[in-house]
């Protein structure tokens, strides 16, 4: 039988009505597998930075926690400084092996602050390492991720606590066992921390469209579009897929630089990628590289992008895009 580890998770979902997020399930499911959820033990705990109460505690009860740790006080408008207090407090109660959250840029900053934080505390003998971006964390805590643009599978071991980040779409949520924890809620009072809080927040419009992180098919505009974004939104549309972009296409305005993929912007590991008007630099590349199928469209038939695609056409984009949503829309018409 495999070692089981005590796994921390740090939770992202944020409406407890509902079920956990994408993100989360997959967190949840690893940690699952990895603690030995079912063999008994008090090996998964959670951490969220929703304010405490007894329905979070049964919500990550349900998915097998044994320990839930939370804020006694709400922390929408707090600093990020907070979340590294509460983030140490958890780990240095709890003890893990490992500690797991999203791939994304708030996790990622979190996860290096609290690594300075242990280093430095008298209570922090162990080392501490952090690993971004990593697509599985096995029975032995070896730490999976695709360097150098994807041309290679690495494996890291941190010789301490592994504090990893994990992409989205890289773990089997079928795969883990079912199970229910004690769920046992334990919370955490933050003098001080109200002393600077944001004051204002304004949302961005809710978008229709499957989160782009967590989307099993993304199209991806490059410059190669001209600004003219019509080809890619019939396409997305055609097949229920996010919007992604380069650096070039967020610089030029043409979209928000939240669709931005790439070293620095967001990273995506969907089913199927779909790359239009993009060179494939590899700034680009590293944000992309664990996409299951890469689909690529460019009239440049030396396009760097092609040398990673499993599907190359070579082609005008204002040719080749319109030809294929017509045959999406008359394959879905059909199926009915």
């Amino acid at each position: 039988m495999p070692t089981a580890y005590r796994v921390l998770v740090i939770g992202g979902t944020t409406n407890f009505a509902t079920e956990p997020s994408g993100v989360d399930r997959e967190l949840l499911a690893l940690a699952r597998l990895r603690a030995g959820v079912g063999q008994g033990g008090t090996q998964l705990g959670v951490l969220t930075f929703a304010q405490g109460s007894a329905d979070i505690a049964q919500f990550y009860a349900e998915q097998g926690a044994a320990r839930v740790f939370a804020p006694a006080q709400s922390m929408t408008d707090t600093l990020p400084a907070a979340r590294v207090e509460l983030a140490v407090q958890a780990i240095t109660e709890f003890g893990p092996d490992v500690v797991l959250a999203p791939h994304d840029i708030d996790s990622i900053e979190l996860l290096g602050r609290v690594a300075v934080r242990l280093g430095n505390s008298e209570a922090g003998s162990r080392p501490v390492g952090v690993v971004t971006g990593a697509h599985d964390v096995d029975d032995a805590l070896n730490i999976r991720k695709n360097v150098l643009a994807g041309e290679y599978d690495s494996t890291v071991r941190v010789e301490g606590l592994p504090l990893v980040t994990l992409r989205p779409n890289s773990v089997d949520t079928a795969a883990a066992p079912a199970a229910v924890g004690e769920g046992v809620l334990t919370t955490y009072t933050l003098p001080g921390y109200d002393t600077v809080r944001i004051t204002e927040v304004t949302e961005k419009p809710a978008s229709a469209r499957p989160n782009l992180e967590e989307a099993a098919i993304v199209v991806a505009a490059g410059r190669g579009i001209g600004g003219n974004l019509a080809p890619i939104e019939d396409l997305a549309d055609a097949l229920g897929a996010a919007i992604g972009s380069t650096r070039a296409v967020t610089d030029a305005g043409w979209l928000d630089h939240s669709t931005q993929i790439g070293q620095t912007g967001k990273s995506v590991s969907p089913e199927l990628y779909v790359s239009v008007g993009i060179s494939g630099a590899l700034q680009q590349k590293v944000g992309m590289d664990t996409s299951k199928t890469i689909v690529a469209i460019n009239k440049d038939a030396d396009a760097p992008i092609f040398e990673i695609a499993d599907l190359g056409v070579i082609g005008d984009l204002f040719t080749v895009i319109p030809q294929a949503v017509k045959k999406l829309r008359g394959a879905a018409t059909h199926s009915f």
